[in-house]
């Protein structure tokens, strides 16, 4: 399982070699349930239920991977549901069909809703405004993992921390 750095929240970690592999199995199989709470700029639009945009992944040239929306990338799906609107911003709720590198960032941002604090994808001018509010950090929390292992259901929750809380409650009341 890949996070951002930036990101917070569950991060599944094989003990094992073994074990690792077969966890890679289940991501590679589409087997694992990734849900995520996401703030993005603006008013996101209710009619937006999901994102079904091809990502392309580019190195450039310090070995900087930088994505984008683009034909000739591979399938990508991202289903959002609003969970909570502020003045500014909106509160999502993300779940990926797909897991492609940066693909809730991508593909918020092409819809004209950067992930808050994205400073890859964001907007630095809205950043800043937000960073002046006291949103200093990337908006992206991986929520949730569920999957079946051994023939057992697991499912990890890791909500938002109460800094996260209090930010929001700090810049939007």
């Amino acid at each position: 399982h890949r996070l951002d750095r930036a990101t917070s929240g569950c991060l599944l970690i094989g003990r094992t070699l073994a074990s690792n592999r077969e966890l890679q199995d289940l991501f590679r199989q589409r087997s694992v349930t990734k849900r995520y709470t996401v703030i993005v700029d603006g008013r996101w639009p209710e009619s937006v239920t999901q994102i079904d945009a091809p990502l392309l992944k580019n190195v450039e040239h310090a070995g900087e991977r930088r994505v984008t929306v683009d034909a000739a990338g591979q399938p990508a799906l991202t289903r959002v549901a609003v969970a909570k609107r502020y003045r500014e911003a909106t509160e999502l709720e993300v779940h990926l069909d797909t897991g492609r590198t940066h693909q809730i960032r991508v593909h918020s941002r092409h819809t004209g809703h950067a992930v808050i604090g994205d400073q890859r994808y964001g907007d630095n001018t809205r950043n800043a405004y937000f960073k002046k509010r006291g949103l200093s950090r990337l908006y992206l929390h991986s929520t949730e993992l569920a999957f079946v292992w051994k023939n057992k259901p697991i499912r990890m929750v890791a909500p938002v921390d109460s800094a996260w809380q209090a930010s929001l409650k700090k810049a939007f009341g």
